[in-house]
């Protein structure tokens, strides 16, 4: 059931359908690319069990669930994508033991609601955030200011409010900024 010698395991771009399976929790593989399917339904909370997983794609489906705070609780994450489904609830918190290696956040075109986490500016590895297109509120937190690995940040077509921090003059390395 566990499939331990299967190290990637990529699926996009088919007409897969059904939903994700409990059983995904066991996956041995670094990456899981499974969007631009068909499938719908919850993202499984067991996914936050598979112990080598640091590269997942769900984008572009048909899911239509909370995002589970479990995805991001594990050490290994260093990308995931959530784009383009109907997922809903807020952005979840992201764990301290994955704040130094997580370099990509996806989750534009969703359903999302709340506000973007003041912790998401402690990700110090973060080079990309993509929340573009949900319905998002509030002030932009000052906080991302922080990520000066930063490279890409689009915040548009959202609820957001307010000016934009004074500290984002100090992300240098941002190639790529949309409100």
């Amino acid at each position: 059931q566990s499939l331990p010698s299967l190290g990637f395991l990529s699926m996009f771009g088919n007409m897969l359908s059904g939903t994700i399976p409990e059983s995904v929790g066991f996956y041995q593989g670094h990456l899981l690319y499974i969007g631009e399917n068909m499938i719908e339904g919850k993202i499984p909370s067991s996914l936050g069990n598979a112990p080598n997983l640091e590269y997942l794609g769900l984008w572009d489906m048909n899911l239509n669930s909370t995002i589970p705070p479990s995805l991001f609780e594990g050490g290994r994450l260093l990308a995931a994508g959530f784009g383009k489904n109907s997922l809903t609830g807020t952005l979840p918190p992201i764990a301290n033991s994955v704040r130094d290696s997580l370099r990509a956040l996806g989750f534009e075109r969703n359903m999302l609601t709340g506000s973007i986490p003041s912790s998401y500016g402690n990700l110090v590895a973060l080079e990309g955030l993509l929340v573009h297109s949900n319905s998002l509120e509030g002030k932009i937190p000052t906080e991302l200011g922080n990520n000066v690995a930063l490279r890409v940040l689009d915040l548009a077509n959202n609820r957001l409010n307010g000016s934009i921090p004074e500290k984002f003059s100090q992300l240098v390395n941002l190639g790529e900024c949309y409100w």
